[in-house]
């Protein structure tokens, strides 16, 4: 089963995740970061796409967005770690301001928390100035952050 374990701010993960949240450090606030351990299915399928490629594959720790954290709970009664059928890719980027125009007010309690995924990511193509896979087996969820601010001046700069 999948679980969740909150990162003291002083720890050393804690703080390497911290050290490429590139936000300006006046437009949020950290609520916490948790570590995930995906359950044994979904690291498995990961580590069998890293095994069988023809050669070692890079591993990219890449932040995604979401309006739907809760998520990470339900992946116990499903087998798919993104329900997004609008489209046949899952996005990331090395920049949290870039994925950031992804999160939202967490649903259904929009206190103005945002959630924010860091995964690590293998066969990757770059598009943009994302990083896109179209197989879930190319993913790993590593942590989720959970932080609140105001954007409203943010998002309306151009993020370069």
């Amino acid at each position: 089963m999948s679980s969740l374990t909150p990162l003291s701010a002083t720890d050393p993960e804690y703080q390497n995740i911290i050290s490429h949240f590139d936000l300006p450090s006046s437009s949020y606030v950290i609520h916490s970061i948790l570590k995930i351990k995906m359950d044994w299915i979904y690291a498995d399928r990961f580590d069998n796409a890293i095994r069988w490629a023809w050669k070692k594959p890079d591993t990219y720790e890449l932040f995604h967005g979401t309006r739907h954290a809760c998520n990470v709970w339900e992946l116990k009664n499903s087998n798919k770690l993104c329900d997004n059928t609008q489209c046949e890719y899952l996005w990331f980027s090395p920049r949290a301001s870039y994925v950031q125009k992804y999160t939202g007010p967490l649903k259904p309690h929009d206190d103005g928390f945002r959630a924010m995924f860091v995964m690590s990511v293998i066969f990757g193509k770059h598009y943009l100035k994302s990083i896109i896979t179209e197989y879930e087996e190319n993913v790993l969820p590593k942590y989720l952050i959970i932080y609140k601010g105001n954007f409203e001046n943010f998002e309306k700069q151009e993020i370069l």
